[in-house]
């Protein structure tokens, strides 16, 4: 893809992304896409085949799952890392500080709005995509390092401790837009940070794992 094509696709992604925010999935048409953009609707077809496809690639995008931190990349760094008790908190706060740095805490609203309502109701497309639905693919990597830490537990207990990210943010990202007006950006600084750590420190203890000094 050449740089041209590379900056009008961008342009239809950050286009796009703003108006399912706003209308959700079913309320946004290529038209309206294709309005906002200055490009007449058969145009958006060059690019993307269906709204579907547009959808789909607004949430691969925010997420940017190839750069996103799992266990495995991680192993890559250190390959004991998982080794020990120490080592297995540690990872954990790795993974959910690179997480919710991806989806949480986005500057821009609309993509905390786009993902809080797929998160609190997952539109047909999402549920369509199965594995390539970038929830899930987190998701299964957070109950991978579940049983690498637990191999003898419950799959009903790795589904839940998976969750957490996802069920604890959702939480954050309602509550945000108000944190945000009404306090001053070193407040908001922090409280991310109590955030990622409450987060951590939930998933820490119900794998009876040792509390990091830093977290206590």
């Amino acid at each position: 893809m050449n740089k041209k094509s590379h900056d009008v696709r961008n342009n239809l992604l950050d286009v796009a992304g703003p108006l399912f925010a706003k209308h959700g999935f079913s309320g946004v048409t290529l038209r309206m896409i294709s309005e906002r953009t200055g490009k007449a609707p058969g145009n958006l077809f060059h690019y993307f085949k269906t709204k579907e496809a547009i959808y789909r690639e607004i949430f691969l995008k925010m997420f940017d799952l190839e750069h996103a931190l799992d266990y495995k990349k991680l192993l890559e760094e250190d390959p004991f890392v998982l080794d020990t008790a120490d080592g297995q908190a540690y990872a954990i706060q790795r993974i959910v500080r690179d997480y919710y740095s991806r989806t949480v805490f986005f500057k821009e609203p609309w993509k905390r709005e786009l993902i809080g309502n797929e998160l609190f109701s997952s539109s047909p497309v999402m549920n369509l995509l199965n594995m390539a639905n970038p929830f899930q693919i987190e998701a299964a990597l957070r109950r991978e390092l579940f049983f690498r830490i637990k191999p003898d537990g419950a799959k009903s207990e790795a589904h839940y401790w998976a969750d957490i990210p996802d069920s604890q943010g959702l939480f954050y990202l309602m509550s945000w837009p108000s944190i945000e007006k009404n306090f001053d950006a070193n407040y908001v600084q922090e409280f991310q940070q109590r955030v990622i750590n409450m987060t951590t420190v939930t998933m820490i203890k119900l794998l009876d794992l040792p509390i990091p000094e830093m977290l206590r």
